[in-house]
C-alpha cells in the first residue's frame, strides 16, 4: 500500500488511542482498504456473471428449455424479453429489499457494541454472515432450485448485520485512526482502493463469464472470505478514556451479562445519540439526505439490465462500462477531490465544516446530471458522459460524513454512523423493490421513457438537495464545534441564511 504504520509508543494505555492530536494511525486504515479492496473486486467480478446467470435460468424456465440441451439452450437476445427481465429485476429487488431489514433492526445494536466493546469483533462477525449468506446464494444457484430460495440468505445477515454494519464499522475505525483536519482525504484514498477493485473487477468478470459463469463467482466468494480474515486482524480502534461514563459502561457490560442490564445501557447510549442528532436541525437534515441519496442510487443497480436492453448489448459488454465508471471515480478520488478539497480550504481559506458542506452540495449536484443523462442519452457514449458526472458527485458520502463526525462528541461517533448506515439500509430497503418495478413497467415503454427509474432517481436527489440546503440554514452544534472552526462555521452558515 505504500503506507508505514505509525503506531503509538508502546508507553501508552491501548492502540485504540489512535485518532488524536494531529498522529494518523495508519495501520487499521491499510487493513480497512485492503478489505475494501479484495471484497469490492470480488463483488465486481461476480455481479455480471449472477445477473447473467439468474437470467439465464429464468430464460431456460420461461421457454421450458432443459440445462442439458444440445445447443446451451436460449441465447442471450431471447432472454431479452420482457417477461424475463420481470422476473430477474424482481429477484434482485426484493432480494435488496430483504437484505435490509437485518441491518435495519440489528445496525443500532450492533453500532453501541462497536462503541462500548470494540470494532474488531462487530466487524468480523459483519463480514461473517455475508459470507455464509453467499454461500447459500451460490448453492440455490447451482443445484436450481426456485431462485426465489435466495431470498432466505439474508438470514445469515442477522449474524453481525450485514454491509450496514461493515459500512458503519469501516467508518468508525477510519475516524478513530484520523485527526478531523486529515479525515476527508483519508476516506477519499480508502474509498480509492474500492474504486480500484471496481475498475479491474468488471474486466475480469467480464472475461471469465465468456468461459464460464461460475469461475467469477467462485473467485468472488474467495474474496469474501479473505476479507473476513482480514477482519479478525485488524488493530482495535475504539477511543479509551475520553469519557468515564462509557468506561462504566464498558465494565457494566462485561461484568453483567443479563439482558436487562445490556438493554438499558444500549437504549441509554441510543437515546443520548439520537437525541442529540434530533436537537439540531444541521445534523438531523444531514442524516436524512442519506436516506434520500441511496435511494437514488438504488437505480444503478438495474444499470446492467437497462444498458444491455435499451441499446441491444450483451451483460459482458455493458460490464466493462463500469470499468470505465470506476477508472473515472480513479481519477476523481485520487486527483481531482483530494485538490478541490486543499484548493477550498488552504487557498480559499474555508474552515473543515464548511468546505465538507460546500462539496457535500456540489455532489449531489453532478449525480442529479448524471440521471438526467442516463435517461435522455441515444446512445452508449453519451451514456459514458452521464457516469462521468456521476464519478464526480460521489464524494458525497465523504464528504457529508466528514462534517458529522466532527458536530458530535466522539464518543457518539459508532452510533452516528450506524444511523447513517441504517439511513442508507432504509433508501435501499425502500428502493429495491420499487426500482423493481419501475423498470419492469419501463421496458415496456418507448424512447426515454425506457429511464423512468432516473427520471425518479433525479427527483429523489433533488429532495436531497433540498435537505441539504436547509441542513446549512439550520443550527450548528455549537457545544461541540472546535475554537479555530466556530466563527467562520457560523458566519458561512448565517450568509446562507440570508441569500
Amino acid at each position: 500500500m505504500g503506507c508505514t504504520d505509525r503506531k503509538r509508543k508502546s508507553g501508552s494505555s491501548t492502540e485504540s488511542t489512535a485518532g488524536y492530536g494531529d498522529t494518523i494511525y495508519w495501520r487499521p486504515i491499510v487493513v480497512v482498504a485492503m478489505m475494501l479492496f479484495i471484497d469490492g473486486l470480488g463483488y465486481c467480478m461476480s455481479t455480471a456473471p449472477q445477473t447473467r446467470l439468474f437470467e439465464d435460468i429464468v430464460c431456460r424456465q420461461y421457454y421450458k428449455v432443459d440445462s442439458n440441451t444440445p445447443g446451451g439452450g436460449p441465447s442471450e437476445e431471447m432472454c431479452k424479453d420482457p417477461a424475463v427481465q420481470d422476473v430477474v429485476a424482481e429477484l434482485f429487488g426484493w432480494q435488496t429489499f430483504f437484505d435490509g431489514i437485518p441491518g435495519l433492526i440489528l445496525a443500532m445494536w450492533f453500532g453501541v457494541l462497536a462503541d462500548k466493546q470494540g470494532r474488531r469483533r462487530v466487524f468480523l462477525l459483519s463480514v461473517v454472515g455475508q459470507v455464509l449468506g453467499a454461500c447459500w446464494v451460490l448453492f440455490i444457484s447451482w443445484l436450481e432450485l426456485p431462485l426465489k430460495l435466495v431470498w432466505l440468505s439474508s438470514f445469515f445477515l442477522v449474524i453481525g448485520g450485514g454491509s450496514t454494519v461493515t459500512g458503519a464499522v469501516a467508518m468508525m475505525i477510519i475516524t478513530d485512526a484520523s485527526p478531523e483536519k486529515y479525515r476527508s482525504n483519508i476516506f477519499f484514498y480508502a474509498q480509492a482502493a474500492l474504486i480500484v477493485a471496481e475498475l479491474i473487477g468488471p474486466a475480469i468478470g467480464s472475461a471469465l463469464m465468456t468461459n464460464s459463469l461460475w469461475l467469477p463467482l467462485l473467485l468472488g466468494l474467495a474474496c469474501t472470505i479473505i476479507t473476513a480474515i482480514l477482519a479478525g486482524t485488524i488493530p482495535e480502534t475504539l477511543p479509551q478514556g475520553e469519557d468515564d461514563s462509557i468506561e462504566s459502561d464498558r465494565e457494566g457490560l462485561s461484568e453483567d451479562l443479563s439482558l436487562r442490564r445490556t438493554l438499558k445501557n444500549l437504549l441509554r447510549h441510543v437515546h443520548k445519540t439520537l437525541g442529540f442528532i434530533l436537537r439540531h436541525r444541521s445534523v438531523l437534515f444531514l442524516v436524512l439526505t442519506f436516506l434520500v441519496v441511496d435511494f437514488s442510487r438504488q437505480s444503478l443497480g438495474v444499470l446492467l439490465q437497462y444498458l444491455s436492453t435499451r441499446y441491444a448489448i450483451p451483460i459482458a459488454k455493458a460490464n466493462l462500462l463500469l470499468s470505465f465508471r470506476a477508472f473515472a471515480q480513479l481519477v476523481t478520488f485520487v486527483a481531482i477531490l483530494p485538490v478541490l478539497d486543499l484548493f477550498i480550504s488552504k487557498k480559499l481559506g474555508f474552515s473543515a465544516r464548511v468546505k465538507d458542506f460546500l462539496l457535500s452540495r456540489l455532489s449531489i449536484a453532478f449525480i442529479m446530471i448524471c440521471f438526467a443523462v442516463l435517461v435522455l442519452a441515444p446512445s452508449i457514449p453519451v451514456v459514458v458522459v452521464g457516469l462521468a458526472f456521476y464519478t464526480l458527485g460521489n464524494g458525497f458520502s465523504s464528504f457529508a460524513r466528514s462534517l458529522l463526525s466532527s458536530l458530535v462528541e466522539k464518543n457518539m461517533v459508532g452510533t452516528l454512523f450506524t444511523t447513517l448506515s441504517m439511513m442508507d439500509t432504509l433508501g435501499s430497503l425502500l428502493a429495491g423493490p420499487i426500482v423493481a418495478r419501475t423498470f419492469s413497467w419501463s421496458m415496456r415503454l418507448d424512447g426515454i421513457w425506457k429511464g423512468m427509474p432516473y427520471v425518479m432517481s433525479f427527483a429523489m436527489c433533488g429532495l436531497a438537495s433540498l435537505a441539504l440546503s436547509r441542513a446549512g440554514h439550520a443550527d450548528l452544534p455549537e457545544e461541540h464545534l472546535e475554537s479555530h472552526d466556530d466563527e467562520e462555521s457560523r458566519s458561512f452558515l448565517a450568509q446562507e441564511n440570508s441569500a
